[in-house]
């Protein structure tokens, strides 16, 4: 979710997102235009176990808002 989406998430207002329902791994994500992410997890109450090994900056263009936010 970009920023204002995951606000309205925290809040319980309306929001849209990017992904879907995955119950297999690896997953792949790409997100559709510049701006900071936020990658949610939401298991509907389930204890599920989440690991993040690699996140890709494959733009990182001069000048956009990647370039000024490091991946980590």
């Amino acid at each position: 979710m970009d920023g204002d989406h995951y606000q309205a998430y925290l809040d319980g207002d309306q929001y849209r997102y990017h992904g879907g329902f995955y119950d297999v791994s690896p997953v792949v994500l790409e997100v559709p235009y510049d701006d900071y992410w936020y990658l949610v997890v939401d298991s509907n109450g389930r204890r599920i176990k989440v690991q993040v090994t690699q996140v890709v900056d494959r733009v990182n263009r001069p000048g956009s808002r990647h370039d000024q936010c490091p991946v980590a």
